[in-house]
């Protein structure tokens, strides 16, 4: 007879092969980043609550969600972990809800998310800062209401991670798409196309900041216009640029 430490053991055994078909799905070599698997929940509701997070290579730990225990924190802040890209996962997704045989595919789903954001991170860097802007609008626009999740995974960011989870289950799981399509993880499996091509993805970025003009303009009301706060997190200004386009119509190009 199997005991419940055998089977967390062989649990976690399988989430590493996920994180291994994962690696190859984003095409992503084991040596460039690591996985932490958690267990326990933090904090949080919601969007506030994620099943897993990323980290880039070099960036402080801020674990406010309570992933990990003393010792997983001392390995992911380690001078050899510190290099890479860090992924903390939950081994109990959403544990108020039973999700039965689509577990291990939702976890596999959520690990191909965030690698997305890892290759953001590594092509687009200034896009994952960037995003902090879409991060406070959509808590000021919408945060605590219904369907305020439905927002934070419009960002351009959370949308092409999306799609990424969905062409990996459509290849590693199809046989538990229609039920992870119903259930409360739906966001990972809810696009019929790969994700949208990176270089595009700044733009896309502040397009949808756009969309919110007035909230930038009104949360940001500093002494310099909100496109210079952008350019600030875009050592190549062209963020800024691309925000006056969009507000005057107008070729900013040269400027």
């Amino acid at each position: 007879m199997i005991g419940p430490v055998s089977q967390a053991e062989d649990f976690r055994a399988a989430i590493e092969r996920e994180w291994q078909r994962a690696l190859a799905h984003a095409k992503f070599d084991s040596s460039e980043a690591r996985l932490w698997i958690c267990h326990g929940w933090g904090s949080g509701s919601g969007a506030e609550r994620p099943d897993a997070c990323y980290w880039p290579p070099w960036l402080d730990i801020d674990d406010d969600r309570g992933f990990f225990t003393t010792a997983q924190r001392a390995e992911v802040e380690s001078d050899e972990a510190r290099p890479l890209h860090r992924i903390a996962v939950f081994d109990d997704p959403h544990p108020e809800t039973e999700l039965g045989d689509t577990l291990l595919p939702i976890i596999g789903a959520t690990l191909r998310h965030e690698l997305e954001h890892a290759r953001q991170q590594q092509r687009c860097p200034e896009v994952l800062a960037l995003d902090h802007f879409l991060d406070h609008v959509v808590r000021v626009k919408i945060a605590g209401l219904p369907g305020d999740t439905e927002l934070f995974n419009l960002k351009p960011i959370e949308q092409d991670a999306n799609a990424a989870a969905a062409e990996y289950l459509r290849v590693t799981h199809p046989e538990h798409l229609d039920a992870i399509r119903t259930g409360p993880s739906n966001h990972l499996a809810r696009s019929h196309t790969p994700a949208e091509s990176i270089d595009t993805l700044l733009a896309r970025t502040v397009a949808c900041l756009f969309l919110f003009r007035d909230v930038c303009e009104r949360e940001w009301n500093t002494q310099i216009p909100f496109w210079q706060h952008l350019d600030v997190y875009d050592p190549a200004r062209r963020a800024g640029r691309l925000w006056r386009e969009l507000d005057t119509g107008e070729d900013h190009q040269k400027i």
